[in-house]
């Protein structure tokens, strides 16, 4: 019966989950959920978590506007995303650049590799 109930409390939170990250409307304004991935020296700032669900406030999100966004929530890794690159969907992209990112996007922030 344990199993049982650890099954139905995990496949209701996962379901729960995906509902909430596809799109959630408030008022008038779309919100998308992006899922970040961490690596290096950002990751370490961010209590060494592996990604991070980042919530964006409109359908057409740009890369500068998820800089934002995490420098808004992480003040302590500012300095740090300001030299971070960032990859959408395995590709490099530039801070500036005007695509937008989606909630299905694979985004990954990746800071300058060092080492000897």
């Amino acid at each position: 019966m344990f199993i049982f109930d650890i099954y139905i409390t995990t496949y209701s939170l996962v379901a729960r989950y995906h509902s909430f990250r596809k799109r959630l409307k408030r008022g008038t304004m779309a919100i998308i959920i992006v899922k970040c991935l961490l690596f290096a020296k950002i990751k370490d700032l961010l209590n060494n978590q592996s990604s991070i669900d980042i919530e964006l406030d409109d359908d057409h999100c740009k890369p500068i506007d998820l800089f934002n966004k995490l420098k808004q929530l992480y003040p302590q890794a500012s300095s740090v995303l300001d030299i971070c690159m960032l990859a959408i969907n395995l590709e490099y992209v530039d801070k500036d650049e005007n695509i937008e990112i989606k909630s299905t996007d694979e985004v990954s922030i990746i800071p300058p590799v060092s080492g000897g």
